[in-house]
């Protein structure tokens, strides 16, 4: 699989089942409150990231304001970027970072963001920023890793071909 894919897109593919990289990494733990990473699912052109709010509050209106900070604009409630740090001389780049979906009941979240291109080399440093919980972290992962996780995803079938598939009716 080529994994030289420097295209931009704004979601993963369909067609690719990603592989898998174990991250559990913390950005905040207090207060009955946790925020962090705990796997990634790498393709050849990008990184999806769940981001996994988990909290102790019971009053409902604890909880409604915690669902409200996660649903915010960007820059008020709980934002994503990207960065990748290429080894040696080379200038840091920015990545696309794109929301995907927020999953949650009452006692967790789950927030996804697709980030792209996948890192050719160097660190991939993903950060987390939730001004009204006093939040600034970044967690950086080694791009070897990513592309030893992106070398397991599994092509479904050819993006291109329009024949029916199972459980996708034409």
């Amino acid at each position: 699989m080529d994994l030289n894919v420097t295209d931009r897109t704004t979601s993963p593919p369909p067609h690719i089942r990603p592989g898998i990289l174990v991250v559990q990494a913390t950005a905040l733990h207090k207060s009955g409150l946790h925020v962090g990473i705990d796997t990634l699912r790498v393709y050849p052109m990008g990184v999806l990231v769940d981001i996994t709010v988990r909290t102790a509050a019971r009053p409902r209106d604890e909880w409604r304001s915690i669902t409200a900070q996660l649903r915010a604009d960007p820059g008020m409630g709980l934002t994503a970027w990207a960065r990748h740090l290429p080894p040696d001389d080379v200038p840091a780049a920015d990545l696309g970072v794109f929301p995907m979906a927020i999953f949650g009941d009452t006692e967790a979240w789950r927030l996804g963001y697709w980030i792209c291109p996948l890192a050719p080399s160097g660190e991939l440093v993903i950060g987390l920023s939730w001004p009204e919980r006093n939040l600034t972290w970044s967690h950086q992962v080694d791009a070897d890793r990513l592309r030893a996780a992106a070398e397991q995803s599994v092509v479904l079938w050819d993006a291109a071909d329009p024949s029916p598939r199972p459980g996708h009716p034409l």
